[in-house]
């Protein structure tokens, strides 16, 4: 059994690693659509395609909060990752105010929203960051480092499956597939798919093994901080309304539903975490 300051404090580490590792990942992947006209740019030169500036400013947000977070730096990891979630809320009010989103919660524009306050969060109740490395150890280093090279790497493998058929101008009206549409670039569903889910499940499995190569003193809290915050976010995913055959379908979750189900869940979490921790650390007594 252990002391609460001694266990408080490794539920504060166990909050640093995750932290570090969700802003790492958070700046790479505000690096994929970058990689990705960059790549596309290579291979079709004159594309009429280019980064929105908001994707830019993302980037180089994200990237800095990372150059806080990744030397340890905590006095400047919180307010800059605190900065990072004002902005993706600013991202998300200027598409709004633009027309771009019809302001239902199935834009994806709202995914780095969320993922920015959980990540601030978990920094914000942080042991100090410079005990991090101690706890991933070398393995989990390279691991941590390997899942955000997947990460950048299928961005810029993406393009490469693209048919790029040019920009005519003035553009072809002959048999046109749509008034008024010309395609520029297209990409076979497939292909699409099978990037996407190649992404998800390395990065799955990647993460998976990063948190095994984590020091068992703290990875039990690692375990239980990680499945909170998934159990979050796919509450909130079931409240957004989706995609169903090009048009969209009502939300699983009401607005009503989703704290009830969120806090049963998150209880049920907590509870079985407790539980796994206690005897955990009963059964590998002398763990400190």
């Amino acid at each position: 059994m252990t002391g609460f300051p001694e266990d408080s404090g490794r539920w504060r580490a166990a909050a640093a690693a995750l932290a570090m590792a969700g802003v790492v990942v958070q700046a790479v992947a505000s690096l994929r659509p970058i990689l990705f006209e960059a790549v596309f740019a290579v291979r079709a030169p004159g594309s009429p395609f280019a980064v929105p500036v908001p994707m830019w400013l993302r980037a180089a947000v994200w990237v800095a909060i990372a150059a806080a977070v990744v030397p340890r730096r905590r006095v400047l990891a919180v307010p800059a990752v605190w900065a990072g979630v004002v902005f993706e809320f600013a991202v998300v009010d200027r598409v709004a105010n633009d027309g771009l989103s019809d302001g239902v919660l199935h834009d994806p524009r709202w995914w780095p929203v969320l993922v920015s306050v959980v990540v601030a969060l978990l920094l914000s109740v942080a042991g100090p960051l410079g005990a991090v490395a101690h706890h991933l150890g070398p393995r989990g280093r390279r691991l941590l480092a390997a899942t955000a090279g997947v990460i950048g790497l299928t961005a810029a493998v993406e393009p490469l499956l693209w048919d790029y058929y040019g920009s005519p101008d003035p553009p072809s009206v002959e048999e046109p597939i749509d008034a008024g549409f010309v395609a520029i670039a297209s990409i076979d569903s497939s292909s699409y798919l099978t990037i996407f889910w190649v992404t998800v499940v390395a990065v799955g499995i990647l993460m998976g093994m990063t948190v095994l190569a984590v020091d068992p003193r703290v990875r039990s809290r690692v375990v239980v901080l990680l499945a909170a915050g998934m159990t979050v976010l796919a509450v909130v995913r079931l409240g957004f309304t989706w995609p169903v055959e090009e048009v969209l379908a009502g939300p699983v979750l009401s607005y009503r539903t989703q704290p009830v189900v969120l806090g049963v869940a998150l209880g049920l979490i907590g509870g079985l975490g407790w539980w796994w921790i206690r005897r955990t650390e009963r059964v590998v007594p002398g763990a400190s």
